[in-house]
């Protein structure tokens, strides 16, 4: 975590990051989603973690659920990038991943995001775009907590 002199870091939190830690609280994406709204570091987001977030919320859980869910993403987010403002980058950045993901590795671009936080690492850490951890890696590397769960999730 960066000295009090130093700006909160900033950084894009990929879907599976806010599903996790808004499903199951013995994650460390919970441990993530509670040291934002702690204040220890600056959530960024997009239109896309939006609407998978809204997605998988309406079709494993209820409507009401959904609302709840982006109402946490709403109050724990920073930035919130449109889709319109990463067009410009998806071809450039097309063979650095996988159709899905590739709007979220944009997104931190244009965010100008400190890193990525993803559960997705397998092909995120071969990127060499953007500083890439796992939940996990987060926890104990920028948070410095010493609770932390083995699962990277």
């Amino acid at each position: 975590m960066n000295g009090s002199n130093m700006p909160p870091t900033r950084a894009y939190l990929d879907t599976n990051v806010f599903l996790i830690g808004i499903n199951k609280i013995d994650s460390n994406s919970r441990l993530i989603l509670e040291a934002a709204k702690a204040g220890k570091f600056l959530i960024l987001s997009s239109f896309h973690v939006i609407n998978e977030v809204d997605s998988w919320f309406r079709q494993n859980k209820t409507r009401e659920d959904a609302f709840k869910a982006l109402g946490i993403i709403g109050i724990l987010t920073s930035e919130i990038i449109q889709h319109e403002e990463i067009k410009n980058l998806l071809p450039i950045y097309k063979n650095k991943a996988p159709e899905d993901d590739l709007p979220h590795l944009c997104a931190a671009k244009a965010l100008n995001a400190d890193l990525l936080v993803s559960t997705n690492i397998h092909f995120l850490k071969e990127q060499n775009i953007i500083k890439t951890l796992t939940p996990k890696e987060f926890v104990k590397g920028v948070l410095n907590l010493n609770k932390y769960f083995e699962s990277d999730g």
